[in-house]
């Protein structure tokens, strides 16, 4: 007696009674959902706790205003806003250091 896996992944000589068969379908689709967990999962983790972490030691960007910028900004414009808000973010923080900071002989820099 086959198993359920080896019946879905055995090759036969009918194609059709393969892709028919309702044991695969629920084995692929079972497979299908760990994988769409799997993939937002590691998603949220890269979005949310490495992105910041990296932007925040290459560009001087603490992660709390990375993040509240993405939110607002995603908020605000959607997939554009998310796509611009880090670099703006960025934009805007060395123009605040540049005119007010340096100027101001307060950063010792």
């Amino acid at each position: 007696m086959r198993t359920r896996t080896e019946f879905c992944t055995k090759s036969w000589t009918n194609r059709g009674e393969r892709s028919r068969n309702p044991d695969c379908v629920a084995a692929k689709s079972t497979q299908a959902i760990y994988v769409a967990i799997l993939y937002l999962a590691l998603r949220s983790l890269d979005g949310y706790v490495f992105t910041p972490l990296v932007q925040e030691r290459t560009v001087n960007i603490p992660p709390a205003l990375t993040i509240s910028s993405q939110l607002i900004m995603g908020v605000l414009l959607g997939a554009w806003g998310l796509l611009l808000a880090t670099p703006l973010a960025a934009a805007a923080m060395v123009l605040i250091n540049k005119l007010y900071v340096q100027q101001d002989g307060l950063d010792t820099r």
